[in-house]
């Protein structure tokens, strides 16, 4: 009796693991800084929040490759997600830290400069208006 208990217990944990492993979409990378995390929603779509604030994480249509353009009237509503002072700075899966105009260490994926939004609300048309887009992997 004992051994079955253990058995069908083994059996439940490998199958709830198995079926985790089945709704997570394969072509996510799950590497990313230490200063953002992979989040799901409700709905079972991914997207990147900061850590450990967990703000919502956006990338901007007017960056450049590797190099962000909101530098001045754009950081009172949008704020770099910079690399924190522990941070080391090196690649992290598709993230890469870039430098910033002003010297600080900005986190890019994709080679798209990374924001939060000042007042961290939902995703909306307004951020759309703006140019920012919700970072999504």
């Amino acid at each position: 009796m004992r051994l079955t208990s253990i058995t069908l217990g083994l059996l439940l944990a490998v199958t709830t693991a198995t079926m985790a492993a089945e709704q997570e979409p394969s072509t996510i990378k799950k590497e990313h800084p230490g200063d953002a995390a992979l989040s799901q929603d409700e709905d079972g779509s991914f997207h990147y929040k900061s850590f450990p604030g967990l703000q919502t994480l956006f990338v901007y249509d007017g960056d450049s490759p590797g190099k962000s353009n909101c530098n001045t009237g754009c950081l009172s509503a949008w704020l770099p997600l910079l690399v924190s002072g522990g941070e080391k700075v090196e690649k992290v899966g598709d993230w890469v830290a870039i430098r910033r105009e002003d010297g600080r260490m900005q986190w890019a994926y994709k080679g798209q400069p990374v924001y939060m939004r000042y007042h961290n609300m939902p995703p909306d048309e307004g951020s759309e208006k703006e140019g920012f887009h919700l970072l999504k992997p």
